[in-house]
This record gives C-alpha cells, sequence and structure tokens, in this order.
C-alpha cells in the first residue's frame, strides 16, 4: 500500500526493492519506516511515510505502547549504520535482570513473531531511516513448527542492500539526498588520530553520548553505574587531550550526526 508522504516514483521504487529483499532474505512481513532520533534514546515514527506487509494492523498501532522498551531500536537510533538480528527468546531471556523486556516479548509474540532483523541508514536531510525484517509463524506450518532465525549471511546482505535501497527511494521522495561536503570530510582523518588514544570501552561509552543516549540506558547497555560512565568520561579527555564538549564534536563528526549536550 503506497503511504500518505511517498510519491509515485519513490512507490514504484519500494516495491522493487522489497520484491529484491524478499529474494534475497526470505521473510513473512516488514516494517518500513523514517524518523528522527529522540533526546531519551528513541525514535519518533513519521506515520506518512511509514509502510508494512504480512503484520496485523494492531502490530503496528501499538509499538508506541512498548517503544520505551525497544532496546534495539534505541541502539539503531545511536548507531544507524549497524545491522541488528535478534530473536524473542533473546528478549524473554532478559526478564529475570530486565523485568519490563517482558512486555516487548510479549508485544513480539502476540502477532506470532519469533525473529527480526533491522538495518537502514542516516541521512543528515532527511533522518533515519530502516527496514525491520520479521519471521513468524505462519498458518502452512506445521504444530510446533517454527520459522527460523536469520543467519550471518542474511544479517551481512542486509547490511549493504537495505542502505541501498533506502537511499535510492529516498533519492526519489527527497530529489536532493544530502552527502557531506568535502571540506568536512578531508578534515576527519586528523580527528580519528586523535581518538585512537582511547580504550574501546571508553570509545563505545563516548559514541554513546555523541549520539545523545541516555546515561541511564548506557548504564544499563555496559553494566556501569553512572559515576562509571562520567569517570570514564573524565578520564578519555584527560588522556586524549581533547576537552569534554570538544570530543563530542569530534565524535558525531566521525558518526555522522550533529553533537550532543555535555553529559
Amino acid at each position: 500500500m503506497k503511504a500518505d508522504g511517498e510519491s509515485d516514483q519513490a512507490y514504484a521504487y519500494r516495491l522493487r526493492a522489497i520484491e529484491d529483499l524478499e529474494r534475497r532474505i526470505p521473510h513473512q512481513g516488514y516494517v518500513w519506516g523514517v524518523g528522527s532520533r529522540q533526546p531519551n534514546g528513541s525514535v519518533n515514527i513519521v506515520r506518512e511515510l511509514a509502510s508494512w506487509r504480512g503484520l496485523p494492523e494492531l502490530f503496528v498501532r501499538n509499538y508506541a505502547k512498548v517503544a520505551d522498551q525497544d532496546v534495539v531500536g534505541m541502539l539503531f537510533a545511536a548507531f544507524p549504520k549497524l545491522t541488528f538480528r535478534v530473536s524473542v527468546s533473546d528478549y524473554e531471556g532478559l526478564v529475570d535482570k530486565l523485568p519490563s523486556m517482558s512486555g516487548l516479548a510479549e508485544y513480539l509474540r502476540s502477532s506470532e513473531i519469533h525473529h527480526l532483523m533491522l538495518a537502514g541508514l542516516e541521512i543528515p536531510s532527511a533522518g533515519l531511516a530502516w527496514v525491520t525484517l520479521y519471521r513468524r509463524r505462519t498458518e502452512d506450518m506445521a504444530p510446533g513448527e517454527e520459522p527460523p532465525p536469520f543467519s550471518a549471511e542474511d544479517e551481512a546482505c542486509a547490511r549493504y542492500v537495505v542502505p541501498y535501497h533506502l537511499y535510492e527511494w529516498l533519492s526519489l521522495l527527497r530529489q536532493h539526498p544530502e552527502v557531506p561536503r568535502e571540506d568536512e570530510a578531508t578534515s576527519l582523518n586528523e580527528d580519528a588520530a586523535a581518538l585512537l588514544w582511547m580504550k574501546p570501552q571508553e570509545a563505545l561509552i563516548a559514541a554513546m553520548l555523541a549520539h545523545q543516549l541516555p546515561v541511564k540506558i548506557i548504564s544499563k547497555l555496559t553494566g556501569l553505574n553512572p559515576g562509571q560512565i562520567y569517570d570514564s568520561h573524565k578520564a578519555y579527555s584527560k588522556r586524549t587531550g581533547l576537552k569534554q564538549q570538544i570530543d563530542m564534536l569530534v565524535l558525531a563528526r566521525l558518526l555522522g550526526r550533529s553533537p550532543s549536550q555535555k553529559p
């Protein structure tokens, strides 16, 4: 079905892109979305450009009720160049430690979803765009039969094919997708050299902060308490010679977004 905000050309391209994805990565449902990153780490979906197939309408409508539990969505908002593949059992395995995950697991199970994979991209002029593929139980499956999880090969394919299709679709939708200017790109090597002095955990924390991921969420994802996160932030700033505001700017430029405020 054509989304309210789609041009005819963009709609026709999206149909061809979905056919290509179905051929490359079998699935029983998808959500094709566009949105913007919010200060709390979640994604605000542009409803007039959202489209889906093979999923109950209530599944899409009820997402807002569990959006604040959607760790995969938050990680994509922070790191839109990564591809995420998970199984509902992964969520269920976290319920004992994070009881809030039970709502998200139940939400997915209620639509017979067993596995999902999300890939996308970010363009400054258009925001975030993504495709989430779902493998769910269908009526033609034998009793007790479950769909297979997405494989590493599926993930490798989605990592390149999905952003390509989204970029082409956005080009038709917007007609002028924004790309980095040469003067910005040529200065990134010096910035990257300064960041090589960071330890892996420090780089992860700094990247999350640069993407405005809340300290509370960073704490859950890393297992560190807020005090340890702040201490890490101060430590790498001192060792690399980058001031706290400057390193956020540097990281944000390397990661392709506007800088965040001081944590």
